[in-house]
């Protein structure tokens, strides 16, 4: 009986976690077709331009 029990609550927790990866994944995929659309009609000088004030793009270039 116990078993049973154990196996019900593990069974619960893992569906539980399917969903929740789910739904990460969902809005993770959103938001990079979002980062895309916002980005897609910019030029490469602009796209470069912004890179440059990123910190890590300067400290890679020294």
């Amino acid at each position: 009986m116990v078993f049973l029990v154990v196996a019900v609550v593990i069974s619960q927790l893992v569906g539980r976690m399917q969903v929740s990866l789910a739904a990460a994944t969902s809005r993770e995929r959103e938001a990079l077709v979002r980062q895309n659309e916002s980005t897609e009609g910019e030029s490469q000088k602009e796209m470069d331009e912004r890179a440059a004030h990123k910190p890590d793009a300067q400290a890679r270039r020294e």
